[in-house]
């Protein structure tokens, strides 16, 4: 579970570094009873989320999209040359 590792770190750094003003978690999810494969979502955390307007989720949403697939990216690099 390496890579759900790596998207919560980034979700933290983006917070860090004040481009989320709402804490993003990742959240263990399944789609039915009978499917066996562990799925995660990316929401950010309720009671933070609720104080936000839809307009400002939406800013989020294209933050998260345009920032987390580099950050994930470079931790990975980051890891494997500590290996």
């Amino acid at each position: 579970m390496l890579h759900v590792r790596l998207l919560a770190d980034s979700l933290s750094k983006l917070s860090i570094e004040k481009k989320l003003k709402c804490p993003w978690q990742v959240v263990l999810t399944f789609s039915d009873n009978d499917n066996l494969d562990t799925t995660f979502s990316v929401e950010p955390v309720f009671e933070e989320a609720q104080k936000l307007s839809y307009k400002q989720l939406s800013d989020y949403i294209y933050v998260l999209a345009e920032n987390i697939g580099p950050m994930v990216a470079a931790s990975a690099r980051e890891l494997t040359r500590l290996t």
